[in-house]
């Protein structure tokens, strides 16, 4: 007996989201179908509509995006492409062909002017050219009438791709011996990407079934804490797997590395209505310690 399968189109395919999602593994008579730019051209509406129409998927998600904070500050026109007219041009078909969109957004559409985690009917005001193009996507993308849930989160980290995680890693192991200088008055919300990851895999089935989430929600590692402070836990990780001498780590101010996009002091962001709907917490010390040895084992062996 045959199985009618049913597809989930996963806008993206290498990034680190993406890749997490391809890593998962999907119910029976699930196919998860990931558009990469050699099956999807995100800068063509129509070409996205007649994509999606004849896949007939029974959930959208969209990881694509210009994430490249500091690039998209000289990119404008095109992380306003990838960023606001994609979500809303994914949103406009969902909406045509009567399916849910999941679509992943940032703590960066955020001030970061804050002493508590943010919520999510909290007041947007980004302050770099990468988080104004996620919240024009995210206010586009909830224009359209389709049913969509938009899922804020932040500070990914995994096995997969460039993130903060493999950079610091990078320069604990480089062997130099020099300080490592990371800034302590940012503060945010870790994320373990796979763990992320394995939530929107859920909440796209369950939409697929007919559930109703709310249009915004956060989903992001518990519990805040400063890059410093992250990264004497990765220090922590590597010396419990036996690693060597480690470089010193050296506190310093966001005044004191500039950089060309201006980011939020604190933009943590509170899941507590993302748990409430039975979603788990992502507890980004409790995946940190596998994590970091999985990771030194892959560049000892590299």
């Amino acid at each position: 007996m045959s199985i009618a399968f049913r597809t989930i189109a996963v806008i993206g395919r290498n990034g680190q989201l993406a890749r997490e999602l391809a890593d998962l593994t999907w119910p029976g008579d699930i196919r998860a179908r990931f558009l990469g730019r050699g099956e999807i051209n995100l800068f063509d509406p129509d070409a996205i509509t007649a994509r999606l129409t004849a896949l007939q998927p029974v959930a959208i998600i969209n990881t694509a995006a210009h994430t490249a904070v500091d690039l998209a500050e000289t990119e404008p026109v095109l992380a306003m492409q990838l960023n606001a007219e994609v979500p809303a041009t994914l949103a406009a078909t969902a909406r045509r062909i009567d399916v849910p969109l999941l679509h992943v957004s940032t703590d960066y559409v955020f001030s970061g002017r804050h002493n508590m985690p943010y919520r999510e009917d909290d007041v947007t005001a980004p302050l770099s050219v990468y988080g104004q193009s996620k919240r024009a996507g995210e206010i586009a993308a909830l224009a359209a009438g389709a049913r969509v849930t938009i899922l804020r989160s932040g500070g990914l980290f995994g096995r997969h791709g460039s993130n903060f995680l493999k950079t610091m890693l990078a320069k604990a192991t480089a062997g130099s011996g020099d300080p490592v200088r990371v800034v302590a008055d940012q503060i945010s919300t870790p994320t373990p990407t796979a763990a992320l990851a394995a939530t929107l895999q859920q909440m796209a089935l369950d939409m697929s079934a007919g559930r109703v989430l709310p249009t915004l929600l956060h989903d992001a590692g518990t519990k805040p804490v400063s890059w410093f402070d992250f990264t004497d836990a990765i220090f922590a990780a590597l010396a419990d797997v036996g690693f060597g001498k480690l470089p010193p780590l050296v506190p310093v101010g966001v005044a004191d590395y500039p950089r060309p996009a201006p980011r939020p002091l604190y933009s943590a962001l509170d899941s507590s209505l993302t748990h409430s709907l039975g979603y788990p917490l992502l507890d980004w010390q409790a995946a940190l310690p596998s994590l970091v040895a999985h990771l030194t084992k892959e560049r000892i062996a590299a």
